[in-house]
């Protein structure tokens, strides 16, 4: 079993077309892989992220993410990963407009086959 924990405290140092010189992002994440056999895993995941921007409006912005997923090895340099993400996000209480409205929930799903040289 593998289990990652991060975390980050970020400033924006200059203006984008997204973020404003002095906003402050938060980022958890946390991570599990509970090897089920030689070439499979099981895997679970969740991060969250926070704005605090310095103009007003996104005040109690935030997002998060819960992963949960399957890895199967064929090979040592071949594999697939099955994996589901559900999403929320959520815009407070603030002045932003979107075609989602203030709050957003849904999922994705994913399948990547890779394979390393």
């Amino acid at each position: 079993m593998n289990v990652a924990l991060n975390g980050e405290f970020l400033k924006a140092i200059d203006d984008t077309w997204f973020f404003d010189k002095g906003d402050k992002i938060t980022v958890a994440e946390a991570a599990l892989k509970f090897d089920v056999s030689a070439k499979d895993a099981l895997l679970l995941g969740y991060e969250w992220n926070k704005l605090n921007p310095v103009a007003a409006g996104w005040d109690n912005f935030r997002e998060s993410y819960i992963s949960a997923g399957w890895n199967h090895q064929f090979t040592d340099n071949a594999g697939l990963r099955l994996s589901y993400q559900f999403v929320k996000w959520d815009t407070g209480e603030n002045t932003f407009s979107n075609p989602y409205g203030d709050t957003y929930k849904g999922g994705i799903a994913v399948a990547q086959f890779g394979v390393s040289f």
